[in-house]
């Protein structure tokens, strides 16, 4: 998990991990591996959010 891009591959291989079955280094990875993917996410969140407040208001035609 350690050299895998954030995205939706790493979250499948972080929900499918045996944490009870790693490592204390395997773990450690396995943290670090899951800030990447919430930093990640974050960042999308942000531009999302970038977006939606860039957008002009909706404008109708015609009298309301």
């Amino acid at each position: 998990m350690a050299e895998q891009p954030p995205g939706a591959e790493l979250a499948r291989r972080l929900s499918e991990a045996d944490l009870d079955s790693l490592t204390p280094l395997e773990l450690f990875e396995y943290v670090r591996a899951s800030q990447r993917l919430v930093t990640w996410a974050e960042h999308l969140k942000e531009r999302a959010v970038a977006h939606y407040c860039s957008e002009q208001p909706a404008r109708t035609s015609g009298p309301a």
